[in-house]
């Protein structure tokens, strides 16, 4: 009996050594393997870099195709609902007025979203509109309706439009055209506004 009570007691602490050995062999990576690793994902990053860079240039152009669309959406609306010609117009630096230049299509500025109050076209700054009828005829309400955020990124952007979009209190638009946004790659964007008022986004191979 004390034979094999040792015996069993000899297995046991064996077996207990075989453990603590395996867990001391899983335990941590010797600096050769750490070496290999971090080259390993140094080289699949430089390949993904170029591809990467690609992507997010192609969605820099997306983007600001979709908040254009959204904002002419919102022009027309507003021109719906208002009963009054409502215009986009690239803005200033200072973000008060249109830009004069009407053949500069540059948008890093943002642009304006107005009511056209004395129905000349342009906001010709900040200004308060009477449409409220009352006997004292006090202005009542703020011209400018939004300040549209600007496209930058190394975007550029062509088109017919002379940096002026609107619509009528039908709906309809008062000037047709279109808009194309593209980047220094492949990526363009082009939007174009018909009579009826429609506004419509697709891709395009070239923006001319």
């Amino acid at each position: 009996m004390p034979g094999f009570l040792s015996q069993f007691l000899g297995v046991g602490r064996r077996n207990s050594i075989m453990k603590y050995q395996k867990i001391r062999k899983a335990q941590g990576v010797t600096l050769v393997e750490m070496v290999i690793a971090v080259a390993i994902v140094a080289i699949l990053a430089s390949m993904a870099s170029p591809s990467m860079t690609a992507m997010l240039e192609n969605n820099r152009v997306t983007v600001a195709n979709n908040n254009l669309v959204s904002a002419l959406f919102f022009v027309r609306s507003e021109a719906l609902k208002r009963r009054m010609n409502v215009y986009l117009c690239i803005s200033n630096s200072a973000q008060t007025d249109c830009e004069s230049n009407t053949s500069n299509l540059d948008y890093a500025n943002g642009w304006l979203i107005y009511m056209d109050c004395n129905e000349n076209g342009y906001s010709g700054g900040v200004k308060t509109c009477d449409l409220v009828p009352d006997a004292a005829d006090t202005a009542d309400t703020k011209e400018l309706l939004k300040i549209g955020q600007s496209i930058t990124g190394g975007l550029m952007a062509s088109g017919t439009f002379g940096g002026l979009i609107g619509f009528n209190l039908s709906g309809r638009a008062i000037m047709t055209g279109t808009v194309c946004l593209e980047n220094s790659g492949s990526k363009k964007n082009k939007i174009t506004v018909s009579a009826s008022g429609r506004v419509s986004s697709e891709a395009v191979s070239a923006c001319s």
